[in-house]
């Protein structure tokens, strides 16, 4: 199928969904208040797309992990988090970072398209070279457009890469190769939100796109031989369409604490999180700058996160970065964290308490402070984490 043809086959398949029922106001999956009528068009355009099944006529593959990408971000609610894992290697040696690019990238596809099934390759095979393996979780998308529009300088300011203060808090900015401050990724990889679903949509299900435009390798092999779509699969007018649905996600809203002695524990447990400095790096509130959008306009974002690399030990050391090295981590947001199926990057979290125990490198002081918090204490602060 020609290029025109495709782009037509896709806006065709769009039109004839139905329009999807919106979520109530605050809800997981809501749109951002505030957009105007063209904006709101095309967040339910995009969020179609977004539950579009791709075909290898296409582009899909030819190796691949999801048809979709509603498959890795629907719970609780389209966008959200997922229970499918990403399985990663890399190879860290002399100190720099290796992404395997050429033994097929550092994502390991778990499925190919039946062309190269036939061909007798069901999967991408682990490198042999791999030093580091992970199977990562999807991560929200919830509030990302606003933390697009997050300055570079206030994410600069919260930095301390030599730790000029003495606290032993060392966020430093992960960087692209153009030098952006990498705001995006486990380890900081995508500066933009344009850059991040690009990079998604290649890695996850092995559409090209004009930011990614050459298929990956699998095995190291190229597969040019198993995909007829031309390149890049994915217009730019589809791509805006799914940067669009990603920007204009709401970021989700702290629960409302039950009744008064709830609202107590939670206000104590709130100042808990300062006292044992996990707001060091889980910065409560970041505000975006001056923007020509007004629903994006200098607002406060209430993320829980600087957005910067920090060595958290060998506790949770797995694969490296572009400029992340394995035991360094960017700080996890932790708005929504209530509707995380599981927690922490790779999902081996599976209670609060025992998350934070995991935390080793510059979280180990508040680690300690907090192991030493009488449990009545420990509770409150566990208490206000809930609600998040």
């Amino acid at each position: 199928m020609g290029w025109a043809a495709r782009v037509l086959t896709l806006t065709a398949a769009l039109a004839a969904c139905d329009v999807p029922a919106e979520p109530p106001v605050g809800a997981p999956g809501t749109p951002l208040e505030g957009l105007l009528p063209e904006q709101r068009s095309r967040f339910l355009e995009g969020q179609r797309l977004f539950d579009l099944d791709f075909t290898p006529e296409e582009g899909l593959g030819p190796s691949y992990n999801q048809l979709r990408c509603s498959s890795c971000h629907d719970v609780p609610s389209r966008g959200g988090s997922g229970v499918e894992l990403v399985r990663k290697a890399t190879r860290w040696s002399d100190g720099r970072c290796d992404l395997l690019e050429e033994e097929g990238g550092d994502n390991i596809q778990q499925r190919t398209i039946e062309a190269l099934r036939e061909a007798g390759t069901t999967q991408e095979e682990m490198p042999a070279s791999a030093t580091h393996i992970v199977d990562l979780t999807a991560p929200a998308l919830y509030g990302l457009g606003l933390v697009e529009e997050i300055p570079e300088a206030t994410l600069l300011a919260l930095a301390d890469p030599h730790d000029a203060d003495g606290d032993g808090i060392s966020g430093r900015p992960a960087r692209t190769a153009d030098g952006r401050v990498a705001r995006f990724g486990q380890k900081g990889e995508a500066s933009t939100l344009r850059g991040l679903v690009a990079g998604a949509l290649l890695q996850e299900m092995g559409l090209t796109t004009m930011l990614h435009p050459a298929d990956l390798r699998v095995n190291g092999q190229s597969v040019e031989d198993f995909d007829d779509a031309p390149d890049p699969e994915v217009s730019e007018d589809l791509l805006d369409l799914l940067v669009a649905y990603v920007r204009y996600l709401s970021p989700i809203r702290p629960a409302e604490p039950v009744d008064a002695a709830d609202s107590i524990d939670v206000a104590r447990g709130l100042d808990l999180f300062h006292d044992v400095g996990c707001a060091a790096c889980h910065v409560p509130v970041l505000e975006t700058g001056p923007s020509e959008d007004p629903v994006l306009d200098r607002r406060k974002v209430l993320l829980y996160s600087d957005l910067l690399l920090h060595d958290l030990g060998d506790e949770v050391a797995d694969v490296c970065g572009p400029g992340a090295m394995p035991s360094e981590v960017r700080t996890a947001r932790l708005n929504g964290l209530r509707f995380r199926p599981m927690l922490m990057h790779d999902g081996r979290g599976s209670r609060l308490d025992a998350v934070i125990e995991r935390h080793g490198g510059e979280a180990a002081p508040s680690r300690e402070l907090f192991g030493r918090l009488a449990p009545d204490a420990r509770a409150a602060l566990l208490r206000f984490l809930e609600t998040l």
